[in-house]
């Protein structure tokens, strides 16, 4: 679909920015230059920077989890399946590393759009949950029934953890 093209090429063009003059420093007009489109149109799909960064998590998500799935198909010990879930994310995400440590100032404040707990992340966040998810059941350990339903809230929280060191180490 011609519209899903015009968005994938928006979030390309951004993020290549984003890689070479960083966030701060990239305008939406450059980003509508280098994807080629006019600046009305990456408005029509993004209203702000902000919204491109969500649209930079819902396909950091996708990649996720398409990196991780080698080892959910393979895998059934927990363990391993934790790390190999978090060494997916490292390895999808690296090319990012150093402008996603820029705008985390922004993302760590708690009313800003970019905070991955913020109304609009709330896609990918149920996204990177779900995996978590997958990453408990299709393993062989036998989790207590009362820790079920919160443990993948829980593993994406702590894996966040290894984000924020990972972003400023």
């Amino acid at each position: 679909m011609k519209s899903d093209r015009t968005r994938t090429s928006i979030i390309d063009a951004a993020l290549k920015l984003f890689r070479e003059k960083g966030y701060e420093a990239t305008t939406m007009r450059a980003i509508a230059a280098e994807a080629g489109v006019s600046v009305g149109n990456a408005y029509y799909y993004f209203d702000t920077k902000e919204r491109l960064i969500q649209g930079f998590y819902d396909r950091a998500q996708i990649d996720h989890e398409a990196a991780a799935r080698r080892v959910l198909d393979q895998e059934k010990d927990l363990v391993a399946r934790i790390v190999g879930v978090a060494d997916a994310w490292l390895e999808t995400m690296s090319p990012y590393r150093g402008f996603a440590g820029k705008f985390f100032k922004n993302a760590a404040e708690p009313t800003s759009p970019l905070s991955p707990f913020s109304p609009d992340s709330s896609p990918a966040r149920a996204a990177a949950i779900e995996l978590w998810r997958e990453v408990i059941d299709g393993s062989d350990a036998k989790v207590p029934e009362k820790l079920h339903d919160d443990l993948p809230a829980f593993l994406l929280l702590s894996f966040m953890r290894v984000v924020l060191f990972w972003f400023v180490d």
